[in-house]
């Protein structure tokens, strides 16, 4: 009898999720990460994108890109939110946040959510970890415009 041990890991970082912030190619990014785009979306005619890894597994991960902005120097912008069932996966890029120098600007803990919110001068997003419900562990990333 022959065993097969499957491991798992986290495929996303912080850095990952900046690039997709502002990146034109983003399926490139997260097809070679080896996600798999699984609905798109046009609510209010706004494409929303939908892009998963180890789909309804406890190591679940999905990558919800929002439309397309463009800044007024022209780069091209967009919502990026990123959950995992995993809580772990979402304290290590919680950790990754605050290594890279992005500010925490505030922290509420309540019975059944723990929020935090970071800015700096190029993001500001949140970070939600649901103690009652894993599937609503969530990190949004909002670009903010540059100035010319």
């Amino acid at each position: 009898m022959q065993f097969t041990a499957t491991a798992f890991c986290q495929t996303i970082t912080i850095n990952d999720l900046k690039q997709l912030l502002k990146c034109g190619d983003a399926d490139k990014i997260l097809i070679s990460k080896s996600f798999k785009m699984k609905v798109v979306k046009h609510p209010h005619k706004k494409k929303q994108t939908l892009y998963v890894i180890n789909d309804n597994t406890p190591h679940a991960e999905s990558i919800e890109l929002g439309a397309d902005m463009t800044s007024a120097d022209g780069t091209i912008l967009r919502d990026v939110n990123y959950m995992s069932v995993d809580t772990n996966y979402v304290n290590r890029i919680m950790k990754q946040i605050n290594m890279a120098g992005i500010e925490l600007t505030a922290k509420n803990i309540e019975k059944s959510r723990t929020t935090y919110a970071f800015d700096n001068k190029k993001l500001s997003g949140q970070v939600v970890i649901d103690k009652v419900n894993a599937s609503e562990n969530i990190i949004q990333l909002h670009p903010k415009p540059q100035q010319p």
